[in-house]
C-alpha cells in the first residue's frame, strides 16, 4: 500500500495534476492487475506441478524454470480416482522432488468430463492445500490453444474477404461421452498473449457435427454475399478409438484429422504448460480451483421419499 500511493503521488506531482479519486482508482486498479501478473509470472520460475483430467488424454506433468522435469500420461477410462495419484507420486520420484518442494499447482478446471474434471480439481486443492501454495486453473481451450498454436503459425494461412483477415477452419473437437462430441470452434488470437475467445461450445453426434462443419464452409462476407472456404478442415481431435474412427469414416476425405499421436501437430501436455501466457491463467482469491463440465450431471428424483412426511 505504501508503495503504491508513493508511485500515485510521484505521478501526479510529475504532471502536476490535483488529486483526482477516479485517477486514483484507476492506478489504483493498474498497479492491482501488475502484481497479479507478476506473481503468476515469477510462479514459471519454479517447480509447478501441472494436473490435467478435462482430456480424454489425461496428463500430469513437473515443470522446474520453464523446463520438464518429469511427464506422465494415460488414457481416461474412468480410473482417474486409482491412477491419477500414483502418477503424480511417480513424476515426484522421478524429479527426486517431495511435495514441500513444490512452489505452485496448476490444475486444468475444464471443461470436461463430469468425474474426471471433479477428481482432478479435488486432487489439486487438496494438494495446495496441505503444502500450503497457491493453485492456479488454466480452461482446456487455453491449453488446446497452446498446443496447436505453433502449427498454425507455421502451415496455416489467414485467408481474406474484403477488408476482413479471418482464420482457417481449425476445430478442436473433444469427447463428450455417450457417443456424442463436444466441438469447440474458437478464433486463433494473433498471439497468445491475448485472451482466447470462445465462439462455440456444442455437443453433437458424429453425424451432426460433420453437418454443423460443413454449414460453416459458406460464412457471410457482408450481409449480402456469401464466401466459399477454399481451404480444408482440420480437426484436431481428442477423442476415443472408436469416435475417431467413425468419424474418419463419414467425413470427407479432405479434411485434415490429427490427434496426440501426431506429435508435430499437437504439443504434449507438458510443453503446453510451459507455453501457455499468465493472461489466460487464473487465481481466484480463495485459492481454490472450480471445475467446468461439458454437459451438466445427471441427477435422478428419488422414486419415493426419502423421509416420510407427517
Amino acid at each position: 500500500r505504501i508503495m503504491r500511493n508513493h508511485w500515485y503521488r510521484k505521478k501526479r506531482c510529475e504532471n502536476h495534476e490535483p488529486y483526482n479519486h477516479k485517477k486514483h482508482r484507476q492506478h489504483r486498479a493498474k498497479y492491482y492487475y501488475c502484481v497479479i501478473l507478476w506473481a503468476v509470472e515469477s510462479l514459471f520460475f519454479k517447480t509447478v506441478l501441472g494436473i490435467n483430467t478435462a482430456t480424454h488424454r489425461e496428463s500430469v506433468a513437473i515443470v522446474q524454470n520453464n523446463k520438464i522435469l518429469a511427464e506422465r500420461n494415460w488414457t481416461g477410462n474412468k480410473n482417474e480416482s486409482s491412477i491419477l495419484l500414483k502418477s503424480i507420486d511417480k513424476c515426484l520420484q522421478k524429479s527426486q522432488l517431495e511435495f514441500s518442494d513444490l512452489d505452485g499447482v496448476i490444475s486444468v478446471s475444464g471443461p470436461g468430463p463430469f468425474s474426471a474434471v471433479r477428481i482432478g480439481t479435488a486432487t489439486a486443492n487438496a494438494i495446495a492445500f496441505s503444502i500450503k501454495k497457491p493453485i492456479y486453473a488454466v480452461t482446456t481451450e487455453a491449453v488446446w490453444l497452446a498446443r496447436v498454436n505453433a502449427i498454425l503459425k507455421q502451415s496455416m494461412t489467414h485467408r481474406t474477404t474484403g477488408d476482413k483477415a479471418t482464420n482457417n477452419n481449425v476445430f478442436v473437437v473433444m469427447s463428450a461421452g455417450k457417443g456424442h462430441i463436444a466441438l469447440i470452434d474458437f478464433a486463433i488470437p494473433d498471439s497468445l498473449d491475448a485472451r482466447a475467445t470462445i465462439s462455440q461450445q456444442q455437443i453433437f453426434s458424429v453425424s451432426e457435427l460433420i453437418e454443423h462443419i460443413l454449414k460453416t464452409e459458406v460464412r457471410n462476407e457482408d450481409d449480402d454475399k456469401n464466401v466459399t472456404i477454399k481451404n480444408p478442415i482440420t480437426l484436431l481431435c481428442d477423442l476415443t478409438h472408436i469416435e475417431k474412427d467413425e468419424l474418419q469414416n463419414k467425413c470427407p476425405k479432405t479434411w485434415n484429422i490429427f490427434d496426440e499421436s501426431d506429435s508435430k501437430v499437437v504439443l504434449p501436455f507438458a510443453k503446453a504448460l510451459i507455453m501457455i501466457p499468465p493472461a489466460l491463467i487464473y487465481h481466484s482469491e480463495a485459492n481454490i480451483v472450480t471445475p467446468r463440465y461439458l454437459r451438466p450431471p445427471t441427477i435422478t428424483q428419488a422414486k419415493k421419499p426419502l423421509y416420510a412426511t407427517s
